[in-house]
């Protein structure tokens, strides 16, 4: 069963940096934004441990956004947290020790 997908506009400051992307593409989709082109929505995931949405696709649009001086973006995002799924080792034995 997959999860289910939301769409909602987030504001910017509760995504997460992540990690470094291309200043020139991301600069040449802040020009087609100010430009009125529209982009998909990003993907993002919820990090409970950090309170961040973490990007897991769509880094370029988002600092596009952040460039062009918008507040929000459009966003779909998982109902499963991030950290739920890296939780799920938690008290398990660990063999190597």
């Amino acid at each position: 069963m997959r999860d289910a997908r939301v769409v909602a506009a987030v504001y910017l400051n509760l995504i997460s940096r992540g990690r470094r992307v291309s200043e020139a593409k991301s600069f040449r989709y802040a020009a087609n934004l100010l430009a009125g082109a529209t982009f998909p929505p990003v993907r993002l995931f919820w990090d409970a441990s950090r309170q961040l949405f973490r990007i897991s696709d769509g880094g370029h649009r988002v600092a596009a956004h952040r460039l062009a001086g918008r507040r929000k973006i459009l966003a779909t995002f998982s109902l499963k947290s991030f950290s739920s799924r890296k939780g799920e080792q938690h008290g398990r034995r660990k063999d190597h020790l």
